[in-house]
Parts: C-alpha cells; structure tokens; sequence
C-alpha cells in the first residue's frame, strides 16, 4: 500500500495522496463580475454537470443546525417564496436567487436566533428576510 502513495509539496508542506482521492472545483459562471477558469487551469481539469441542489433540505438542516424546532415547515416555507421569486421576476443579474443568497438568508437567521432566542421563529424568519 505505501508505494501506491504519492507526494506533493503544497505551500512547502508535504502532503500524502492516495490514487483514489480526487480534487474538484466548483464554479458556477451566472452572475455579475464572475470570472471563467483560466484555460491553462481548465485544462487540466475534466468537466462534470451537477443536478440541481434540493435547496429545501438544505435550508432544513442549516435551519435545525441553528436551533430552529420548526425548520422542516420553515424550510417548505422558504423555499416556496423562493421558487415564486424565481418565477416572477426577469432573468436578469438584478436578481439572485441561487444558493448564495440562501445562505446570506440563513446567516442572518442564525444571528436573529441568538439575538432573539424567544421570539416566535415564524416571526423571527419574516425580520430575517
């Protein structure tokens, strides 16, 4: 098993890889001001596509991570205002309504639970938005 292991010098550390890992990135080119990988780089990855993210079970486990006890109607709730934004407003760059905004929404939520920790979380998720 040892020779299967290779290494590479990252910021000057050693680091062991095994042939199974993989290194992936991200990028999703929609938006203003974001940029495409450089072809060099590009280059040396192979392209993937992704299914859409269930943005309703990942606003559910942010939202139960952050001590909400009805994050499951919560989470329903949001991502139903959600669709119905996506549906009526233009496909602009004015409006974003991806996963960052989503969780900009949820950080702010965390925030109103501990400044708020008794307040109603119905109540609580409406000033958040």
């Amino acid at each position: 098993r040892q020779d299967r292991l290779s290494f590479q010098m990252l910021d000057g550390h050693a680091v062991g890889l095994r042939p199974e890992m993989g290194i992936f990135i991200g990028l999703q080119l929609s938006g203003a001001g974001r940029q495409p990988l450089p072809d060099n780089l590009s280059q040396l990855f192979r392209g993937i596509a992704m299914a859409r993210p269930d943005r309703q079970l990942i606003v559910k486990v942010k939202l139960a991570a952050y001590g909400y006890r009805q994050a499951t109607l919560l989470a329903r709730k949001l991502d139903a205002l959600y669709s119905l934004a996506e549906a009526a407003f233009d496909e602009s760059n004015r409006y974003d309504f991806g996963l960052r905004n989503v969780s900009a929404v949820l950080s702010t939520a965390r925030a109103a639970r501990r400044t708020w920790p008794h307040m109603e979380e119905e109540a609580l998720m409406m000033r958040t938005l």
